[in-house]
């Protein structure tokens, strides 16, 4: 929702299309106060609109890309379009896809012909969760499949955004969002695999980078985490790999980020001595501090490894109830865990933690929520 409050701040009306009705509840409950009009449906039906926004979820269940909600969401638009109409892709694509695929689909859902009588883009999704920024301030990259697809794009969204930077095509904009996202990944994967090598050595990790981050130029501090998470980085990353590949060419580094991640539950296990029969509690399962969102959460992740390993794990969280997780891990409640823990792993930081590292008398406190200590030497330590 936070393109469509967007245009709506700038005076647009702007109808919303959610086909989960509670969310479609939840999004007309929430108040707004803005000059523009909002209308939330469960079908676009008709009507005459400036744009089409497309910011549909392509993740499948096996992580892999999938197009149908794509494809489904044109096959539904397609015949009420506009003469002139901009459609824009903010969904996360495989390079190509906008031009190779959506194209064709556009101008058979619609009749119309793409360049001349409606506009498509692709206009990579740009959103920070859990970072508070305003919209104004996110750069767009706008990529057409023809140049006047791009000039449409860019008239539009220069509405809603600062900064609006046209590329030359829609794989060129593609391309950017998996890059982006997949160096993101990169460096994560660098200072996790360093960070493991750190901890077997006796060297605080934190410390080291704290070190090299005064370096005046050309270095950008990550810090240990449990992986990297969420719906689009991973996600993004193999779409990178499969384009590489598709080139003619071995995605050997890529290949090897997914690798390193892929095996980090094993390396946290063995750095820090967990073995079978310990018993170690999680915090958080978000796949970042301060989400509620699990999706391909490397905490959960490492929580599975060492349940398989004979680790008795459990996991503190505040956005999932009480119970079981899949694989037979206890989920707890701040208020319910008790000090009977010798290793706690901060996975994903919530300030209801606080409490409970506390309590946590008789454990060995890990920091792995990847953000930057209070002081240098703080892995073990957050007291």
């Amino acid at each position: 929702m936070r393109v469509a409050d967007a245009a709506l701040a700038v005076g647009m009306d702007v109808t919303a299309v959610e086909t989960d009705v509670e969310r479609r509840a939840a999004i007309r409950a929430a108040g707004r106060a803005v000059p523009g009009t909002l209308e939330v449906v469960g079908s676009s039906g008709d009507g005459a609109y400036a744009a089409t926004l497309l910011c549909v979820p392509t993740r499948g269940d096996d992580g892999a890309f999938d197009p149908r909600a794509l494809l489904a969401a044109l096959d539904e638009v397609g015949p009420h379009l506009s003469s002139r109409e901009l459609v824009a892709i903010e969904s996360t694509v495989p390079p190509g896809t906008t031009n190779e695929l959506l194209r064709p689909a556009l101008q058979r859902a619609s009749g119309r012909r793409v360049g001349q009588d409606v506009f498509l883009t692709h206009v990579p999704e740009r959103f920070y969760a859990t970072v508070p920024e305003p919209y104004r301030a996110i750069r767009r990259i706008v990529g057409g499949v023809t140049a006047a697809c791009t000039a449409a794009g860019v008239a539009f969204y220069r509405e809603l955004v600062d900064e609006v930077f046209p590329v030359s095509s829609a794989m060129v904009a593609e391309c950017a969002k998996v890059f982006e996202n997949a160096f993101r990944f990169a460096k994560v994967a660098l200072v996790n695999e360093f960070s493991i090598a750190a901890l077997r050595l006796g060297v605080d990790p934190r410390e080291v980078i704290a070190a090299a981050a005064t370096k005046h130029r050309g270095f950008m501090p990550f810090w240990p985490s449990t992986g990297v998470g969420g719906h689009c980085v991973p996600a993004s990353t193999r779409l990178l790999a499969s384009t590489i590949e598709r080139s003619g060419i071995s995605p050997v580094l890529v290949s090897a980020m997914l690798a390193a991640d892929e095996q980090l539950p094993e390396l946290i296990a063995l750095a820090l001595d967990l073995t079978a029969g310990m018993h170690v509690l999680l915090l958080g399962a978000g796949y970042k501090s301060g989400s509620a969102r699990t999706t391909e959460s490397p905490s959960l992740r490492l929580a599975r490894h060492l349940r398989t390993s004979g680790v008795e794990v459990e996991i503190c969280d505040v956005h999932l109830p009480s119970g079981e997780l899949g694989e037979r891990v206890p989920v707890r409640r701040p208020d319910e865990v008790q000090n009977r823990y010798e290793v706690a792993i901060v996975a994903a930081w919530e300030p209801e933690f606080e409490p409970v590292i506390a309590r946590l008398k008789s454990a060995r406190i890990v920091d792995l929520r990847g953000s930057p200590p209070a002081r240098p030497a703080a892995l073990i330590d957050l007291d």
